[in-house]
C-alpha cells in the first residue's frame, strides 16, 4: 500500500506537570481509533497505529518516527561498550520495536525489554519480535512505586528526556533511569547533538551536578564511513574533516550524533 494517511501536524505541548497526562490521552484516542484514514501519520501514535493495521512503511511514514535499520548504530555502541556483558538490558522509548530486536540479536545471551507509551506500538513489537519482552507503559519519573532493573538501558531519541531543553526534566529523568541501574551499569544516549531543544544544551551542567556518575561523549561517525573504516576512531576523524565539505556542496548543515554513556562507579 502506498496510501498517505493524515491531516495537518498535531502536536502534544508540553506545558509544566501536566504534559505526561495529555500525552498519554493522546495516546487512548488514537489506540481507540476506528478509523485509520482520520490519523495524522505525522504524530508517532498515528504512524504506530497505521503501520501495525497495514505493514505500510511508506503510507505510515514510520522512518520519520523510528529508524528502522538501526544494526549500524547498536552495532558501534556494542563496539564502544567492549567486553560489558549485559544481563538485563531495557530499551526505553523503544517504538516498534525495531532497534530492540536488534539489541536482542548482537547481545544474544541479554534479556531484553522494550518499553513504549504507545500500545500499537508495543502490539507491532510483540507480533514481529518474538525474542523480546515489551511493556506499554509511561517513563514516568514521578511514578516513584514503578521501578526496573537492568544492567544496560538504551535511550534513543527518547521523548521527551533528550528532546527538551528543561534541565529539570533532565535530571528527573538522569536520576529516575540511573535507578534502574545494578551496581556498574550503564545508560546509553542516543541523540542529534546539534539541537538546542535536546540533552546537549545542558550537558555540561549535567556532568557537573552529577558527579557522582561516570560521562563519556562519543561522535557517531557517517554511516556510509563507518561502514568501510572499521576503526571507529579513524571513522569519526573522516566524518569530521568530511562535514564541512558536504556542507559546503549542499548548503544545509550537517548534523551530528552523539553517544552519551553514564555509568555508576
Amino acid at each position: 500500500m502506498n496510501k498517505k494517511w493524515g491531516h495537518p501536524n498535531e502536536e502534544v505541548t508540553r506545558c509544566d506537570e501536566v504534559w505526561l497526562e495529555n500525552l498519554k490521552q493522546r495516546e487512548k484516542e488514537i489506540s481507540e481509533a476506528t478509523e485509520l484514514e482520520s490519523l495524522n501519520v505525522r504524530g508517532d501514535f498515528g504512524s504506530y497505529k497505521v503501520m501495525l493495521q497495514t505493514e505500510d512503511i511508506e503510507g505510515s511514514q514510520i522512518e520519520a518516527h523510528n529508524n528502522i535499520n538501526p544494526a549500524y548504530r547498536v552495532g558501534i555502541i556494542k563496539g564502544i561498550l567492549g567486553e560489558f556483558s549485559p544481563r538485563e538490558i531495557i530499551d526505553v522509548g523503544c517504538g516498534l520495536g525495531f532497534t530492540t530486536s536488534v539489541i536482542k540479536r548482537l547481545f544474544p545471551t541479554s534479556e531484553v525489554t522494550g518499553i513504549d507509551l504507545s500500545t500499537d506500538a508495543i502490539a507491532y513489537g510483540e507480533k514481529h519480535f518474538v525474542d523480546c519482552k515489551f511493556v506499554a507503559e509511561a517513563i514516568d519519573p514521578s511514578n516513584t512505586e514503578k521501578q526496573y532493573s537492568a544492567d544496560l538501558i538504551c535511550a534513543f531519541e527518547f521523548y521527551p528526556f533528550t528532546r527538551t531543553s528543561q534541565i529539570e526534566d533532565h535530571k528527573n529523568y538522569l536520576n529516575y533511569l540511573m535507578g534502574w541501574l545494578n551496581d556498574g551499569g550503564r545508560l546509553v544516549i542516543l541523540q542529534l547533538w546539534d539541537n538546542e531543544e535536546s540533552l546537549s544544551a545542558n550537558y555540561d551542567e549535567l556532568v557537573n551536578d552529577f558527579s557522582e556518575w561516570q560521562f563519556m561523549s562519543y561522535l557517531m561517525p557517517f554511516r556510509r564511513i563507518g561502514a568501510i573504516v572499521q576503526n571507529r576512531i579513524l571513522a569519526v576523524l573522516m566524518s569530521q574533516l568530511l562535514r564541512p565539505i558536504l556542507r559546503a556542496l549542499t548548503g544545509r548543515k550537517i548534523g551530528r550524533n552523539k553517544i552519551i554513556i553514564i555509568k555508576r562507579v
